[in-house]
């Protein structure tokens, strides 16, 4: 069973050591700051999530965070590292349409290679952001 979970703000330094690897690697694809984004996650903008299969195994991690998209709510999911992605998307795309439909958003938008759209239920691509990477949406 995959498991989509966030990560409490007073777990992120208990949990630090563990997902920062994946984190680094997930902010480098994205271009993201490391420094803004703890600055984010402490100040509540951003959320950390783990994807894990059972209690031990992490599959992966991705940021989130509520933005404006032309004067409406939208869930961003960025910074996505982990393994074998294709086997966990489906996952991830379901628990993010819910988390975004409880928060009022009309849309997830993530970002990957064109591959991923497999793992995107319902997304279609809207752009590319740089060469090979693309922005996906899906309504919620």
């Amino acid at each position: 069973m995959v498991l989509v979970l966030p990560v409490p703000v007073p777990f992120l330094g208990i949990m630090w050591n563990s997902l920062s690897p994946h984190l680094l690697r997930g902010l480098g694809a994205s271009d993201g700051n490391l420094q803004a984004t703890i600055d984010d996650l402490f100040a509540d903008k951003a959320t950390l999530w783990v994807v894990k299969r059972g209690e031990k195994d992490l599959l992966g991690v991705f940021l989130t965070a509520i933005v404006d998209d032309d004067g409406k709510r939208a869930l961003d999911v960025y910074a996505l590292s982990g393994e074998d992605l294709l086997s966990w998307g489906k996952e991830i795309s379901a628990e993010m349409r819910r988390y975004a439909k409880s928060k009022d958003c009309h849309r997830v938008i993530f970002v990957g290679r064109r591959g991923l759209l497999r793992a995107y239920e319902g997304a279609e691509i809207v752009g590319e952001i740089k060469p090979g990477i693309y922005q996906f949406s899906g309504a919620v």
